[in-house]
């Protein structure tokens, strides 16, 4: 199993523990990279809760290949696409090669 944020994490004992196997995948665009503001405490009611507003920069799709053993796709909601072929140790941006890819 896959987890993604920054970097994507693999669990092979049922999330018992946890192995990074990327780098960080976003671009790391301080335009996304903004604090949610947190819970507004009781106090001050009038400032409201904007942990839905935040955006930042995840690894949003993870598609491991069922043909060949260690391939793995990961798509960013930052417009990045990356591939590993070895199952994480090497990481390609792929982004430039697909034509006409919406960002």
């Amino acid at each position: 199993m896959y987890y993604g944020c920054q970097v994507i994490f693999k669990t092979t004992d049922g999330g018992q523990s946890w192995t990074v196997i990327s780098p960080d995948l976003s671009t790391r665009n301080p335009k996304y990279l903004v604090p949610s503001g947190g819970i507004p405490d009781k106090g001050k009611m009038r400032r409201q809760d904007n942990l839905g507003q935040f955006y930042g920069e995840v690894v949003y799709a993870i598609a491991p290949s069922p043909v060949q053993e260690g391939l793995i796709w990961a798509g960013t909601n930052d417009g990045q696409v990356w591939l590993t072929q070895d199952g994480g140790g090497h990481w390609t941006n792929v982004t430039k090669n697909i034509p006409d890819l919406p960002m």
